[in-house]
């Protein structure tokens, strides 16, 4: 995991990804952190890797899931099945950007859902995202996948911001 905030490099290489289409770094991410993963037998294989989603417009307008290349070069290295059905944003936030913890919470807690949740049951997943600021978007995704019964959700990010 990278510390987003401790290099102008990370900041400029998830800007990059993030907001001008340049999906070969999560990929190459991805595949690095991934094989890290893979490579720790300590670690319990996810069954699936999953990104957080992206509302419809948001997806729309940027034209893709920053998280979805990382993911897939991810579930690659794992060897695991990549989805991005099961997981939906329910609804459509603001830019976390600025917000302090509450706020991003607040604004953030119910914006998951899950279709399908009888597939999951007693699944590992492995719920992926671009950077942990606050942590307020995985824990909103692990809140949703955790009314499926039997369902371990474990976390990670191509970035921490100290």
């Amino acid at each position: 995991m990278l510390f987003y905030g401790q290099s102008g490099l990370v900041r400029d290489l998830l800007h990059q990804l993030k907001y001008q289409g340049r999906q070969q770094i999560g990929t190459f991410l991805g595949a690095w952190y991934g094989g890290v993963l893979a490579a720790d037998p300590g670690l319990p294989r996810p069954n699936w890797v999953v990104p957080v989603p992206l509302h419809p417009r948001k997806q729309r307008r940027r034209g893709y899931n920053q998280c979805r290349a990382f993911g897939r070069a991810v579930a690659a290295q794992l060897g695991v099945p990549y989805t991005e059905k099961w997981l939906q944003r329910a609804s459509e936030s603001r830019t976390q950007t600025g917000k302090d913890r509450w706020d991003r919470w607040l604004e953030i807690r119910d914006a998951f859902r899950v279709r399908e949740s009888r597939q999951l049951e007693g699944s590992r997943i492995l719920l992926l995202d671009d950077v942990i600021t606050t942590g307020a978007t995985l824990e909103a995704g692990c809140r949703a996948l955790f009314d499926i019964p039997g369902i371990q959700v474990y976390v990670a990010a191509m970035a921490v911001v100290p």
